[in-house]
């Protein structure tokens, strides 16, 4: 029994007896960003030829430290401590850093200890200070701020709603966009914040406001990998993340933007990344016609000639039929053309459930350009390719197709992790899988020994 068979047997056993199961390979995975060369922020790069990130937003006590005291003993000191950035021992009553000595592994607070705290207690970093740009007032669900960080969709930032420093405020960020240089050299980054909800109060220049100390990472603009010995067709975008401890998920936000070969952006603009889903489908790339193999045969039979050609050939009945889920569905908007030739008369249909078809009439021995175009206004989930020919036996040729419009040739891509803690979370780089499987796929090593184990990922 072959590594797939004995997964399906395994994930069989976890099923109710009602259900059935099935287990298809996404396609060779790729891994364009292994080491993880983009920023990190609040995290750690670990691994050696394969990266991955973990929090870096807490340190230890390696002295007792007793009530009123200010000056903590510390395992290690955080590069992204910052003078008033805010820590905590229990996550509700905050103390800000007035300063850090580095050869004594020492951390000065500017409040005094409530309590005595033991060795081996945790010190989180909580949030760290951001200045407003611009006064907001309350009502309003756009701020604009300085920042010495990248701020990415899916962050939090955080202030006082009252004289007491306890009394903070979240408020997640929709949608984070780069606003140019600030001209402060201490808080360089300039964004125009979108936030989940409005202001509960003004928040003028002077206003105590923070970023949440979440691991985020934002990659650099990274090529459209190639599946040898062509390019990859439509993929999808996704990542492996793991809690180390008993927590069961933690939110994770993910977003990204793709270009076409101009540079110009097709999903999210210049100047903010698009908050995604995991499995994020790229589909403004062509289909090949040795994809169409690997899809199921209802009517008739199917073969691949080259050059690059898919054989769809009729039965006794004149007709014949291949088709494919779309997992994830197809969203509206993109149109791909074809290259057909018949040699005989007859109907080319896509049916595309469940928005109804595009019927295009063959002339027999004349190529036709054919458009296959998503619907508008929602996603479909199956694609079928019918066949209706005048004669028995006779076949169609379809040529790779060609995509109208911008094609995807980059992307960049972030993620935001909301999880506090220096080793109960781990998550990979991003991995580009290919939505259809092509003849490469049949050669694949989908185990690499020493670099990686694929085991349940890209399935």
């Amino acid at each position: 029994m072959g590594k797939y068979g004995r997964i399906e047997k395994y994930l069989e056993q976890t099923v109710p007896e009602y259900a059935a199961l099935k287990i298809v390979p996404r396609g060779t995975p790729l891994f364009p960003d292994l080491l993880l060369t983009g920023a990190a922020r609040f995290a750690r790069r670990l691994g050696a030829n394969f990266g991955v990130l973990t929090p870096d937003n807490q340190v230890t006590l390696t002295a007792d430290a007793s009530i009123e005291s200010t000056v903590l003993t510390i395992d290690r000191i955080l590069q992204w401590f910052e003078v008033n950035a805010l820590v905590t021992f229990n996550g509700v009553e905050m103390m800000r850093i007035s300063d850090w000595d580095t050869d004594h592994l020492l951390l000065l607070l500017q409040e005094r200890l409530t309590a005595t705290r033991l060795v081996g207690e945790k010190l989180t970093l909580w949030a760290t200070p951001l200045v407003m740009h611009l006064a907001a007032t309350a009502g309003d669900n756009q701020i604009v701020v300085r920042s010495r960080y990248g701020i990415e969709n899916g962050d939090v930032v955080t202030f006082p709603v009252s004289d007491l420093l306890n009394s903070l405020k979240e408020n997640n960020v929709l949608l984070s966009e780069t606003a140019g240089s600030s001209g402060d050299p201490e808080f360089p980054y300039l964004f125009l914040l979108t936030l989940e909800e409005n202001l509960p109060i003004d928040l003028g220049t002077g206003s105590s406001i923070y970023l949440r100390a979440y691991p985020a990472y934002r990659s650099k603009v990274l090529n459209v990998p190639k599946i040898q010995p062509r390019q990859l067709g439509p993929f999808c975008l996704d990542y492996v993340a793991t809690p180390l401890d008993a927590v069961k998920s933690y939110s994770e936000i993910f977003s990204v933007r793709t270009l076409s070969s101009a540079g110009n952006p097709i999903a999210g603009t210049l100047s903010a990344l698009q908050t995604i889903e995991r499995n994020f489908p790229v589909w403004q790339r062509p289909f090949w016609a040795e994809n169409l193999l690997f899809w199921q045969v209802r009517r008739g039979s199917g073969g691949f000639q080259n050059p690059n050609r898919y054989l769809m050939k009729v039965g006794e009945d004149r007709k014949a039929r291949v088709s494919t889920r779309l997992v994830p569905a197809f969203p509206s908007g993109d149109v791909w053309t074809f290259v057909v030739e018949s040699d005989s008369d007859g109907l080319l249909r896509f049916k595309r459930n469940p928005y109804g078809f595009q019927d295009y009439y063959l002339t027999a021995h004349v190529p036709q350009v054919v458009t296959l175009s998503t619907p508008p206004g929602g996603e479909w989930d199956r694609l079928d390719i019918v066949v209706e020919l005048e004669q028995p036996g006779r076949q169609v040729s379809f040529q790779d197709s060609i995509v109208t419009g911008p094609v995807c040739t980059a992307f960049q891509y972030g993620f935001v992790f909301r999880v506090v803690g220096t080793t109960n979370f781990q998550s990979t780089s991003v991995i580009v899988k290919p939505y259809f499987l092509s003849l490469v796929d049949l050669t694949s090593r989908y185990d690499q020994g020493d670099q990686y184990n694929s085991g349940l990922l890209y399935l």
